[in-house]
């Protein structure tokens, strides 16, 4: 089963392919014009991580010093230090991103 992102991007890409206006290809096809503006432009923006569990081993080591820092690569080159930070709290901030 396709998600919902994989089946606009189908018909964005037909669209594109097809050569009709948006509004011809929307009333051949029975779709909302408005839903398919809104896809074609978040499409545009380019990949999204995909949602679902991060592949995540939580080992526990002795701190260099008091002030360990946390370094968290993200997508888009993204990146994020984080200093003395809660094992808890870095869990539960790992699965909210991986959420997004």
């Amino acid at each position: 089963m396709h998600s919902k992102r994989e089946q606009w991007a189908e018909h964005v890409q037909a669209w594109r392919v097809n050569g009709l206006s948006q509004v011809a290809w929307c009333r051949e096809q029975g779709l909302s014009l408005a839903s398919f503006g809104y896809w074609r432009r978040r499409l545009a923006k380019g990949p999204v991580a995909p949602a679902g569990e991060l592949p995540l081993r939580v080992q526990p080591v002795a701190a260099p010093d008091s002030a360990a820092t946390v370094q968290l690569h993200l997508a888009g080159g993204m990146r994020l230090s984080l200093v003395q930070v809660d094992p808890a709290w870095l869990v539960g901030l790992l699965r909210a991103l991986g959420a997004c």
